[in-house]
């Protein structure tokens, strides 16, 4: 078997030189971490009554979402977030708010709530209906597609 002496394994967390990557907050408007048990590679906005186009303030969201675990830990996720708002700036420049938010919107905490239905296997891809919330379908990777009436759960949790 050929040897490759040359090969390198790439961290995506560190740069080049060996450090730790981090973010420039001046790219940012908005700025929140969240985990989960397994990777969630798959995920759709969910239509709520908040309507299209938000662009005050602490925002919120309902969304769909499926992991790739192993064995029969897979899960197809509603999640609702709520209250996140904006990343603080350190500079002056940001100061002057034409959108008319309170300081107390920018600092609210974030929350989050969520339903799990178990899934026969990994989602590879989860979609939302738009004409109908909360019918949700997922591609199994064994193969199904399959369509979720997640409606009780969407009004709960909105």
């Amino acid at each position: 078997a050929e040897t490759l002496s040359n090969t390198r394994v790439q961290d995506p967390r560190r740069n080049a030189k060996g450090g730790e990557l981090d973010f420039d907050p001046r790219a940012y408007r908005m700025l929140h971490r969240l985990g989960s048990d397994w990777p969630c590679l798959s995920f759709d906005f969910v239509r709520d009554a908040g309507g299209g186009g938000r662009t005050r303030f602490p925002h919120a969201l309902l969304a769909a979402c499926g992991t790739q675990a192993v064995g029969d830990a897979n899960r197809l996720t509603l999640l609702k977030l709520e209250g996140l708002g904006r990343l603080e700036q350190d500079s002056d420049e940001d100061e002057s708010d034409d959108d008319g938010d309170d300081d107390d919107d920018r600092h609210a905490d974030a929350t989050a709530d969520h339903v799990a239905f178990g899934h026969p296997g990994g989602v590879n891809r989860v979609a939302a209906c738009e004409r109908a919330p909360g019918l949700v379908a997922t591609w199994s990777d064994r193969g199904a597609v399959l369509v979720w009436d997640a409606r009780p759960e969407c009004e709960r949790l909105c």
